[in-house]
């Protein structure tokens, strides 16, 4: 659609500025401008899993940071190295726009994982492996109950993400195992969470 319309005003500026080089120098103008900020989106894509880059304000795509598959499967591969130790189950907590993304790519490799239980009524149990995982440029203020009632055992980072591997301090255990039949499934719950598909899914590829 952008581009048909495009091609609408690009076809009724012809017709309006009796100047056609004008016209198409503020073309070319365009074209320019819009070559250059995908090439540094790209650019920055490429940095997200080494680089806590800053990209300011994205009006276009209302993200905060840039993150992509392969750095969510990094961590996910920290994660997996962490339970294949224990058994025990994940639970962990991720900022909104990544967090499902988190829960499907565990579900894909059989991990059980849940969200973090906090507040009044939580459910912190003794085994279970405990992560945190924010963006680079969070301020850790913001998640300070999380650095209150957990203690961390490893902080690492991958680039725009940071991982932090928690264990829960004794004073909020009040479980020993958690009962996997009440984890969240997402299942239900609206097209916000619709399955999420790779190439070679969609394209039914071995």
């Amino acid at each position: 659609m952008p581009f048909i319309f495009w091609g609408l005003i690009f076809y009724e500026a012809l017709k309006l500025v009796k100047n056609v080089k004008l016209v198409w120098i503020f073309a070319i103008i365009f074209a320019t401008f819009n070559l250059y900020f995908t090439i540094e989106f790209f650019d920055q894509l490429a940095k997200a899993k080494s680089e806590a880059i800053s990209i300011g304000n994205d009006k276009i795509l209302r993200q905060k940071t840039r993150i992509t598959l392969e750095q969510q499967e990094l961590i996910v591969d920290y994660i997996e190295g962490i339970y294949k130790k224990n058994k025990f189950a994940v639970l962990y907590h991720g900022q909104s726009e990544f967090h499902r993304a988190f829960a499907y790519l565990l579900d894909k490799r059989n991990i059980p994982r849940d969200g973090i239980s906090m507040g009044e009524n939580h459910t912190t149990c003794r085994k279970g492996n405990y992560f945190l995982i924010i963006r680079t440029q969070s301020s850790e203020d913001n998640f300070a109950d999380y650095f209150t009632d957990f203690t961390v055992l490893e902080e690492k980072k991958f680039g725009t993400l940071t991982v932090y591997h928690l264990s829960p301090k004794p004073t909020i255990i009040n479980c020993e195992v958690p009962d996997q039949s009440k984890f969240r499934t997402y299942k239900d719950e609206g097209g916000a969470v619709a399955k999420r598909y790779t190439w070679k899914e969609v394209f039914n590829l071995k």
